[in-house]
């Protein structure tokens, strides 16, 4: 059965204010129906929801790759930070040993070589040594940092060189680096390098 509601303004009496009532009187010409119309079920069918997944898998597969190459550029850049505090603490040491720079292999064979270039100019923070795109684990189960304890190799050309003056090499401190990446940590995207003046390129 179809409820019928009315809604009606009474006659307003001189001491009332004006109501409004609902009843339900048989349908008149004039009068408000509201119908209760059965509920529609909606559900999805197995191919809607197969199509919805696979744009969800489209959409992940061509976000990964960007997701990818945004996060190896703040690798790059990570690195290069590191190799600018590297260079503070080149001339840091220079200072300290009257303009010369250090003596130092090429790469530490371990990480605690006295002779390696994390050893001979220590870091608060060892990790700067560490490129954080050095990742893979070639060595036994270790990175190259793991095994060397840098990730950076020192150019031996100028080991106890000074960094002005008229040194042998003091007119390529400009031309050849100082320290770079050992090995390619960054793929495509290059290595970056050291200059003994303090700049850092990426190549």
């Amino acid at each position: 059965m179809v409820k019928k509601l009315k809604i009606e303004r009474p006659a307003v009496s001189a001491n009332k204010t004006n109501v409004f009532t609902l009843i339900e009187p048989p349908a008149a010409s004039g009068v408000f129906t509201l119908i209760e119309l059965p509920a529609v079920s909606r559900v999805f069918t197995l191919i809607e929801l197969l199509v919805v997944i696979s744009i969800i898998g489209l959409l992940a597969a061509l976000s990964l790759p960007v997701l990818n190459h945004v996060k190896s550029k703040a690798r790059m850049t990570k690195c290069v930070g590191n190799l600018h505090q590297i260079g503070v603490r080149l001339h840091t040491y220079a200072d300290n040993y009257d303009g010369f720079m250090p003596v130092c292999k090429r790469i530490g064979d371990t990480p605690s070589d006295a002779m390696a270039i994390q050893n001979v100019m220590p870091m608060a923070n060892s990790e700067i040594y560490h490129c954080p795109a050095d990742t893979k684990k070639e060595f036994s189960g270790m990175t190259f940092f793991d095994k060397h304890g840098s990730s950076y190799e020192w150019n031996a050309w100028f080991n106890g060189s000074k960094l002005s003056g008229n040194s042998a090499l003091t007119s390529l401190l400009g031309e050849l680096p100082a320290i770079w990446d050992s090995a390619k940590f960054h793929g495509k995207l290059g290595h970056n390098f050291l200059y003994a003046e303090g700049k850092v390129t990426t190549e």
